[in-house]
């Protein structure tokens, strides 16, 4: 096979699967939150169940925040909640995906240029990340 075809075929491909959409991440649920994992009614006290699935819905709400800010390039509210996400308990596939948030964060922040709001955000990251 002739060697300019080959390559202009894995360039094509190459260009073909970077231009792919990607789908947003989905913020995993907690092991407490799935159905096997939880504890029957008649074994524990509805007390006890409160407090073990609030912290997984209040995680996946400040990570949903946190995403629906990015969308909008509310830039401060993404800081924000990405940074009270980094604050709570998080299972280790919870802690990745926050991770991969605030990585997205940053990529974005980087691409306003120069936008006063998203400079004020990342100033705001730069501090954090001092403060730890």
């Amino acid at each position: 096979m002739n060697p300019l075809i080959l390559s202009a075929t894995l360039v094509a491909a190459i260009c073909v699967a970077g231009c792919e959409k990607k789908k947003p991440e989905e913020f995993p649920a907690s092991p407490s939150s799935t159905p096997a994992a939880s504890a029957s009614p008649a074994t524990a006290s509805p007390s006890s169940a409160a407090p073990v699935s609030q912290p997984s819905a209040n995680s996946q709400q400040t990570y949903a925040q946190a995403e629906a800010a990015m969308k909008a390039k509310n830039y401060e509210k993404a800081v924000e909640s990405a940074l009270a996400l980094q604050q709570q308990k998080l299972t280790e596939e919870q802690a990745q995906a926050a991770r991969n948030q605030m990585v997205r964060l940053q990529q974005q922040l980087v691409g306003a240029g120069n936008d006063p709001k998203a400079k004020a955000a990342a100033d705001r990251l730069r501090q954090a990340a001092a403060h730890r």
